[in-house]
């Protein structure tokens, strides 16, 4: 739409941090707000989210497509824990409509977010779980059509087509050689921005304490497990492309507040923590735009 009103689009793309940082952080700050309820915790996710691999990454490789994919998840998925919460059937179609934005902007995100909301709706008490599967099963259904229709109209592979050119890089082989994989997918891809132990240790030091009974950490468990699958029997460069898509700000966020609780100390040490590990993030995110 910018480029439309005469702007280059080289600068359109130099550009689209600017927009798309921003709302990162406001996508994964009502994502945590709405599934739990806490200020705090969203408040952090918000600030990790501007030094995730979404943005350092996405700058590095103008992954601009899957950076916009990734927001519109977050927002897809907090409609879809404010639709568990309220059961209110009309809210059914804004999820269909940013689940057909998803699809639209980032196909492989959307299977990955719609097979999440899956597994979630599968993890919820009997009472939900018929109106939460139903509905996504129709907004699977739904995306599936307008993929075809629109394979038939712009041209270009569908989303199962894509899959089905996955195999030479998909299987047990991959398995086989995993951990050089996902060395050489943290280590080389990006110039090794993947590797960053802090963001990958607090991510997954908040399964210490993950809670299925808790929506938002429900949800973050549905989607790291719909993720983690494919991602042993991926090539490197693919991993990378699932690590991408990880909801890394909210486990973050949830792993950094466990080791404040128990630094004791008070509020200052806890504060003081807080400030080192965001100071480093963003040394970090610094570091990745300047390579860029």
């Amino acid at each position: 739409m910018i480029a439309s009103l005469g702007v280059r689009p080289e600068q359109v793309v130099e550009f689209s941090p600017v927009i798309l940082g921003p709302l990162l952080s406001f996508s994964s700050f009502v994502f945590v707000r709405t599934g739990s309820g806490d200020k705090g915790t969203a408040a952090i996710a918000a600030l990790v989210a501007s030094f995730s691999f979404d943005v350092t990454v996405g700058i590095w490789a103008g992954y601009l497509a899957n950076w916009l994919g990734m927001i519109i998840a977050f927002f897809f998925l907090a409609a879809f824990l404010l639709f568990e919460k309220s059961k209110r059937k009309p809210i059914v179609i804004p999820l269909i409509l940013l689940s057909l934005a998803l699809l639209l902007t980032h196909p492989w995100t959307w299977a990955l977010i719609l097979t999440t909301a899956f597994f979630f709706a599968l993890t919820r008490p009997r009472i939900e779980r018929k109106l939460l599967t139903t509905s996504t099963i129709m907004m699977i259904a739904v995306g599936i059509i307008v993929d075809f229709a629109k394979n038939q109209v712009a041209g270009g592979a569908t989303l199962a087509g894509d899959l089905g050119t996955k195999g030479p890089v998909f299987g047990i082989s991959q398995l086989v050689t995993f951990w050089p994989n996902i060395s050489v997918a943290l280590n080389v891809f990006y110039d090794g921005l993947l590797g960053n132990v802090l963001l990958l240790g607090l991510s997954a030091l908040s399964f210490v304490t993950i809670r299925f009974r808790d929506k938002v950490e429900g949800m973050l468990a549905c989607w790291v497990a719909s993720a983690s699958v494919p991602f042993a029997l991926l090539n490197s460069f693919h991993q990378t492309r699932l690590i991408y898509d990880l909801p890394i700000p909210p486990l973050v966020a949830i792993g950094l507040l466990l080791i404040m609780s128990r630094a004791g100390g008070g509020n200052l040490r806890a504060s003081l923590l807080l400030l080192v590990v965001l100071l480093s993030c963003a040394n970090y995110a610094l570091e990745a735009v300047i390579q860029a």
